[in-house]
């Protein structure tokens, strides 16, 4: 990738930036020259992530808020555009993740990944789309191959992915003619944090551990390309693009060897 400054003088707010995925995204937004707005829960965390990328602060600003509360998001847009003027990219990053068998799902696990995922990347979107608008800037969504189709244990994450693609399509047509571009990302298996968890099916946190096929860098490579090319839809990796074509061309195949790989891995598992 070249070392440029492509960015410079725009304006990208990032939501669940202040670890993993959305700080790598704001670092090399960084590293292009734009000003970065980090966004996350955690005040301290958030605050750290924001010293380590921009010790004196000159191009960055942090806004600690829940992505699901109007209020907060609300903040998270007037302080934006109060800061650096207004909003050239909205990077919608912040994401939760789940395993558990889906008649087993307890109905705050239910809430958690619904909200999170659909109505926290619903919410800046609407608060942000007229300042994006005066700037023909871009929306950019992270999703997932589990939006391409349902998986095992992660049905609901899945549903949740499966939603954004329902929510980029329609502000293709919406936002036609505006000049205004929207992206969805769809990321494979992606390099956590040691100490990312995720919910399990009576709610308590789970330990991530799995093995990836892109690292963090990769994701935010592909982030930061697809906003500077102005494309619709991306899919990473060469498994990635191979699922998502069976999964076109050929679903009840794809079905039953998930079922059938789902059954041996439970014959071992004993």
């Amino acid at each position: 990738m070249k070392n440029n400054l492509d960015f410079a003088g725009k304006t990208v707010i990032i939501t669940g930036s202040n670890r993993g995925i959305g700080y790598k995204t704001a670092s090399l937004f960084l590293q292009r020259g734009a000003n970065v707005v980090l966004n996350g829960r955690n005040a301290d965390r958030l605050d750290r992530a924001r010293r380590n990328l921009d010790p004196e602060g000159r191009r960055t600003h942090s806004v600690s808020g829940d992505i699901r509360n109007p209020d907060d998001v609300s903040r998270l847009i007037s302080e934006t555009v109060e800061r650096f003027g207004g909003i050239d990219v909205l990077v919608c990053n912040a994401g939760l993740m789940m395993r558990g068998r889906f008649d087993e799902l307890a109905p705050q696990v239910v809430d958690s990944v619904i909200s999170t995922n659909i109505v926290g990347v619903a919410l800046p979107i609407i608060a942000a789309a007229d300042e994006i608008k005066k700037r023909k800037g871009s929306i950019e969504i992270i999703s997932s191959l589990a939006g391409v189709r349902g998986m095992p244990h992660i049905s609901l994450y899945c549903a949740s992915k499966m939603a954004l693609t329902a929510i980029a399509e329609s502000l293709w047509i919406e936002l036609a003619g505006t000049g205004v571009h929207v992206g969805i990302l769809y990321v494979g298996i992606a390099e956590n944090d040691p100490d990312k968890q995720l919910l399990g099916a009576d709610g308590s946190n789970i330990q991530v551990t799995r093995s990836f096929n892109s690292t963090q860098e990769d994701v935010a490579k592909a982030v930061y390309k697809q906003v500077r090319r102005r494309r619709r839809r991306v899919v990473m990796t060469l498994p990635g693009k191979a699922l998502v074509t069976v999964h076109w061309l050929m679903p009840g195949v794809l079905t039953y060897l998930i079922a059938k790989l789902q059954r041996i891995s439970a014959r071992f598992a004993r």
